[in-house]
């Protein structure tokens, strides 16, 4: 069986017949939604599969913005002229959390989604580990702060939330003020001054501590899924390497959410890991995996594709092509269509994502 979408992304050629292999994840004739997995391991081709999508969606006229942990994707985010930023603390860059929603005064279901991405975003600060009391200690504080700021020239911040928390839980509110001052609190406790004005955009997060990446990812996530829902455009939302960032139960719940809610804002969620047993391993990861109705499968080992056949449904002969499958070698997941393609694109367009 072919895979020859009208005007859809050039992949490569099949395997089997050498015909063109082209998929248009917008294509609702073809996919029940426009998300799209990538997986594979490491040296099997994902970060160059991952710019051919976002290098064809460009010649669509449609938007990619990459969250980028190694910042590989510059140099193609760059040649595209599109915007580059690299976060970390002194960056000149911050993220707010309470404005990671349109928030009106009349629209209490989105008040309540800024409150539940503090709480997110402090139990994250503080290693996963706050307890049901002190999350209603945080959700009170953040309720708080957002009905004193009324009527103010600026939105709530997370500093805001230190006095009510200093006496309700002193150990969160000790945690927290340390992303309150210095380098921390001119990423975390500013007025966000994010701009993503280009179609397509990339953050790195090369440069944060380990420790950050995580309150960073989920911040820029809310952030971005704020942004789509109030533009409306077509666009890729990229998330590499997500198997790591699924260890936390934030992040798995938001791009959970992501993969399930994009399609009515008519976006395609990507995400790609050269991890899938990390992604695979929790039910929220398994969603998040499974959901997008496009899937490539590059080369793995067999630890990890005895999973993903149980996940995929792959035959005994699919799961042997992934064990065996050199690197640019996937097995393409597109509906009930399933077939292994060399991962091949015109020169000037490899000279883009291989920096020739």
């Amino acid at each position: 069986m072919g895979c020859d979408d009208p005007g859809g992304y050039p992949l490569g050629r099949s395997l089997a017949t050498a015909a063109p292999v082209r998929v248009d994840p917008f294509d609702t004739a073809h996919h029940a939604n426009a998300n799209i997995a990538v997986l594979a391991a490491s040296g099997q081709g994902k970060s160059y599969t991952l710019g051919a999508i976002v290098l064809a969606a460009a010649a669509r006229g449609r938007g990619s913005a990459v969250i980028d942990p190694e910042g590989e994707h510059e140099s193609l985010i760059s040649a595209l002229g599109g915007d580059f930023l690299r976060l970390a603390p002194g960056c000149g860059t911050a993220l707010n959390v309470f404005e990671t929603g349109a928030l009106d005064e009349g629209e209490p279901a989105r008040r309540a989604e800024v409150v539940a991405a503090v709480v997110d975003l402090v139990n994250v600060l503080c290693g996963g580990t706050l307890d049901d009391v002190e999350r209603a200690h945080v959700d009170a504080a953040a309720t708080g702060a957002l009905t004193r700021v009324r009527g103010r020239r600026r939105p709530a911040l997370l500093g805001d939330c230190l006095e009510p928390l200093r006496a309700a839980t002193p150990r969160v509110a000790t945690v927290l003020a340390r992303f309150c001052t210095g380098p921390l609190g001119e990423l975390f406790n500013r007025p966000t001054t994010l701009r993503l004005d280009a179609p397509v955009a990339g953050i790195s997060l090369r440069d944060l501590h380990d420790e950050l990446v995580p309150a960073a990812t989920l911040l820029v996530a809310e952030w971005l899924w704020s942004l789509v829902r109030k533009d409306r455009m077509q666009r890729h939302l990229v998330f590499d390497e997500v198997g790591l960032l699924c260890a936390h139960p934030p992040l798995r719940r938001l791009l959970t959410q992501l993969a399930r809610r994009c399609r009515k804002y008519g976006v395609s969620l990507v995400v790609a890991t050269q991890n899938a047993g990390d992604l695979l391993a929790t039910e929220e990861g398994t969603v998040v995996a499974t959901n997008p109705a496009i899937v490539l499968l590059g080369g793995h080992r067999s630890a990890e594709t005895s999973r993903m056949q149980g996940a995929y449904g792959l035959t005994d002969g699919q799961r042997r092509m992934l064990e065996s499958a050199a690197r640019g070698e996937f097995l393409v997941l597109a509906g009930d269509r399933r077939l292994p393609v060399r991962v091949e694109l015109p020169a000037l367009h490899h000279a883009l994502l291989a920096g020739g």
